[in-house]
């Protein structure tokens, strides 16, 4: 995150930056527009915890196509 900080002020980009907590995580976000004003989100997302959609078991794409099918998640 300290990298991408620097790099904004570098080129001395405008940027917003932020600290979520939920159940004692911390993400970091920053925020800032691209030359065509479209809001960018950069964010150390990986400390959040992987949880799957449903209660089913979360096959990967390798598994179902050696399964044969072509099914959605």
């Amino acid at each position: 995150m300290g990298a991408v900080e620097k790099k904004l002020k570098e080129m001395d980009i405008d940027y917003l930056k932020s600290r979520v907590e939920e159940g004692g995580i911390y993400v970091d976000q920053l925020f800032f527009h691209d030359p065509n004003g479209s809001m960018i989100e950069i964010c150390n997302c990986d400390n959040l915890p992987v949880v799957p959609l449903s209660g089913d078991t979360v096959r990967s794409c390798s598994r179902k196509c050696a399964a044969g099918t072509n099914s959605s998640l």
